[in-house]
């Protein structure tokens, strides 16, 4: 269940002006539907830390994670040329959130530090391993000494 709406993510896509980085026709909902996946995985993830977050929080994240999606997929120019026919694009594919602000800002919006570790694949897990002998090889109690 989303917990943003497309009319949020337009404006933080227009940022306070007609035109912005939005097109005004491409469907939101795919790009909402993937940031509320993200903030649920998030949200379990600042959970199992013991970090809470207020439900607003949670939409902002969300909110500016669409708008992040939507912006990687169709790159906002950073500069253009009409009669040489050139352009060039913000951010970089291996940037992960960081290539758009809108990711920058859901990151920074993320007390907990999970969304940047999904973000990045970074993912810490405890694992261990018997270096001892088996029990065929273990000396009895009595025959230690």
């Amino acid at each position: 269940m989303s917990r943003t709406n497309a009319d949020a993510v337009i404006k933080v896509l227009r940022g306070g002006n007609s035109g912005g980085d939005y097109d005004g026709t491409t469907d939101l909902s795919p790009f909402i539907d993937t940031a509320s996946a993200i903030v649920d995985d998030v949200v379990e993830c600042a959970t199992a830390k013991g970090v809470t977050f207020a439900a607003g929080r949670t939409e902002l994240i969300e909110r500016w994670l669409a708008a992040h999606f939507y912006a990687v997929s169709d790159k906002p120019y950073a500069s253009n040329s009409t009669e040489g026919a050139s352009a060039s694009f913000h951010g970089r594919t291996d940037m992960y959130l960081e290539a758009t602000l809108y990711g920058q800002t859901a990151t920074r919006l993320d007390k907990s530090g999970c969304l940047a570790a999904l973000a990045t694949g970074e993912r810490k897990v405890a694992g261990g391993v018997w270096l001892g002998r088996r029990p065929s090889e273990q000396t009895d109690y009595v025959d230690r000494d």
